[in-house]
């Protein structure tokens, strides 16, 4: 009987094959001593039992024998845990899990480990700062009125950006950039067609001084739709540029939310503008997916349309909603924790239909973390971006923020493009929220999600120390169904565990 299976991108190692006997002198478990720490944790999820390696980011997928051994038993000598599971199970199976164990630890995972290691963040975080990647907010101005956007009530009256700062904010990215060989220039809005002439002159401007220092720079731009012609497509296409086109699915969920100023939705006007985009940019543009209370049962529904429209690469993404002070509730559009539930049994579901066999998709993190998992990585930030570290916004001023949205907070500003932008200062600010802060460092799933969000704390609670526990709530059960979900994936479907797990913007 196969006791521990590890969950790995070397696929699931079984080490049942290796412990046959019933001879217990070669048996040697380590448990913690007073002075160290083995961090387990340990859930049942359909039906079956998982465990994570804490400080290895090592998942397992377990027996109920060994759930019971370290559970009850963790830390007696092996003689102590067969007699007390001897009356629960067969001899040689304990003997045969306890083997699996010891081999387990031979290769160093479920091993104690030593405080003076534990919650440390890596010199690399520290000492190789550096600007890679630029948010470029180049315009306010959009042409739709979106119910769940911030634009019209944290970022309106921010204008448009010029040529010169658009140019400055190239300038500064690559003198910044230390020895990245390549950078990553985003733009948005707004509607950031609005101003494509300033796009266009930065675009090739940005090419041109790369080239003159052996850099590369890659550019993502985020729109609508309504405003693609042939000619801009062809721009696009020219220069390889992402395109991330906001599409919340078929018409009527589409139109529910992203409206015009008049009221009448938007889908019949950028639709067939987004086909056309298909077919000249299709390797090079990912639909961006805005789940609503409307839309939090539809999961299957959406990504059906998607692969009809010719899409292979979907972002859904929970709707964010801030709650204005004028406000005393919620909108009508945000998320319930029966929704959220819903859109995650719905995306597993997805996973493992014909629907998503041809499609990268990716919800709550649920396919990055599976990347995590499938790599033994460790996360130590809790931006993916690493917001104020490698990655900063510029807004139509030339005013630095660690994140975009942290536009309406002046006291976040880190300086302007013309008078100095002050990078100690954002290392230490932004350095402290990882998974060595205190409100995170006893959290099992820190690794998988690597601490708390500035940006969130700032937004929802008015405090970047402040932990929105609602949201790490929604973040641990996400990493246990994504642990689950691998098992399940490895067994049923390893080359589609094998797409999902290498899933990410390919730049």
């Amino acid at each position: 009987m196969q006791h521990i299976t590890i969950l790995s991108n070397n696929g699931i190692s079984s080490f049942s094959s290796k412990v046959q006997g019933n001879d217990t002198s070669g048996i040697d478990i380590k448990w913690p001593t007073y002075e160290e720490k083995l961090e387990l944790f340990m859930y049942r999820k359909g039906g079956k039992k998982f465990l994570l390696d804490v400080e290895r980011s090592t998942a397992f997928q377990i027996s109920e024998l060994i759930w019971d051994l370290l559970k009850k038993y963790r830390g007696l000598t092996v003689e102590e845990i067969i007699k007390y599971l001897e009356s629960s199970y067969d001899r040689s199976d304990i003997i045969d899990a306890l083997k699996e164990v010891n081999c387990v630890q031979s290769i160093g995972l479920l091993m104690p480990t030593e405080p003076s290691i534990q919650y440390r963040l890596p010199d690399s975080y520290i000492q190789n700062f550096s600007i890679e990647h630029l948010f470029l907010y180049v315009t306010d101005n959009c042409n739709l009125r979106c119910s769940y956007c911030r634009n019209e009530t944290e970022f309106k009256g921010l204008g448009s950006m010029s040529t010169h700062i658009a140019r400055a904010s190239i300038n500064f990215l690559l003198e910044s950039s230390a020895n990245n060989p390549r950078c990553i220039v985003e733009f948005f809005g707004g509607e950031p067609l609005l101003n494509m002439a300033v796009i266009t002159d930065t675009v090739e401007y940005a090419e041109e001084q790369a080239k003159k220092l052996g850099k590369e720079i890659k550019f993502v731009l985020t729109t609508n739709g309504t405003l693609l012609t042939d000619k801009i497509i062809d721009f696009l296409q020219k220069h390889n540029i992402l395109t991330m086109v906001s599409l919340d699915g078929p018409r009527e969920l589409h139109d529910g939310c992203r409206k015009f100023p008049n009221g009448r939705g938007s889908f019949n006007i950028m639709f067939p503008k987004v086909q056309k985009l298909l077919r000249v940019h299709k390797g090079n543009t990912i639909a961006v997916s805005t789940l609503t209370h409307y839309s939090a049962k539809e999961c299957e529904r959406i990504i059906s349309f998607m692969k009809e429209s010719g899409f292979k690469t979907v972002y859904m993404s929970p709707v964010n909603v801030h709650i204005p002070s004028n406000l005393d509730k919620s909108p009508d559009y945000a998320l319930t924790s029966e929704d959220r539930q819903w859109i995650r049994r719905g995306y597993a579901d997805v996973l493992q239909s014909p629907t998503g066999e041809l499609l990268n998709i990716d919800f709550q993190g649920i396919g990055a973390t599976l990347g995590l998992i499938h790599r033994k990585e460790k996360r130590y930030y809790g931006c993916p971006r690493r917001a104020g570290i490698s990655m900063l916004a510029v807004n139509p001023n030339g005013d630095v923020y660690p994140c975009s949205n942290l536009f309406s907070y002046e006291q976040y500003k880190l300086g302007n493009l013309l008078t100095g932008v002050h990078k100690m200062d954002v290392r230490r600010r932004f350095t402290e929220n990882s998974v060595d802060d205190t409100a995170c460092r006893r959290c099992w799933a820190r690794y998988l999600c690597g601490g708390r969000c500035s940006v969130e704390g700032i937004l929802l609670l008015g405090d970047p120390k402040k932990v929105a526990t609602e949201k790490c709530r929604i973040t641990r059960s996400a990493i246990k169904e994504s642990i689950a979900l691998y098992a399940r994936l490895h067994e049923e479907n390893p080359e589609r565990l094998e797409e999902l797990c290498s899933f990410g913007i390919k730049l």
